[in-house]
């Protein structure tokens, strides 16, 4: 459907909506012009997000966000929506200039998407040919560190130095 340039009040009424947004909205054109945004959501936390933002454009940036609506026609459309606050000199908030951009073949796809493809099974990951590694050994499930054991004078001493201690103890076999 494409993407439109619209101006809402503080009231969330249109004082300006392009052709595209007309089109969007499923109406005549100019015919969006006096009627309320919020006639077509249905959703209480529009306003928050569009009216929400900070006082000055320097501070607002553009935040975007989805909104679902159902147009004149009662089909349901999937917007995406970038709205920026515009002040007047002395600094207070007037309305606000909003991008509409329909993203409803791209919402449909993607449910699609998570449809058709299979959950992914979380859990260890093996080797190259099947194999794991051994537990304790450098790389298995610690990132890369050597696991590391207390030796009997209390300091901390790498496996390997322990193994080889004992094998010195013990002595020959």
């Amino acid at each position: 459907q494409g993407e439109g340039v619209g101006i809402i009040d503080p009231e969330g009424i249109i004082p300006f909506a392009n052709a595209a947004v007309d089109r969007i909205f499923g109406v005549a054109s100019g015919s969006l012009v006096g009627k309320s945004l919020f006639s077509f959501t249905g959703a209480d936390s529009v306003e928050t997000k569009i009216f929400s933002s900070p006082r000055t454009s320097e501070e607002n940036g553009n935040h975007t966000f989805e909104l679902e609506i159902r147009r004149a026609d009662g089909a349901r459309r999937v917007l995406l929506l970038t709205p920026t606050r515009r002040n007047d000199a002395q600094g207070q908030f007037t309305d606000t200039l909003v991008v509409f951009n329909d993203i409803t073949e791209r919402k449909l796809a993607e449910e699609e998407l998570i449809r058709q493809v299979p959950p992914v099974r979380v859990g260890r990951r093996a080797r190259p040919g099947g194999r794991r590694r051994a537990p304790g050994r450098p790389g298995a499930g610690t990132g890369g560190r050597r696991n590391r054991h207390r030796g009997s004078a209390g300091g901390r001493q790498s496996l390997s130095r322990v193994c080889r201690s004992a094998r010195a103890v013990a002595g020959p076999d």
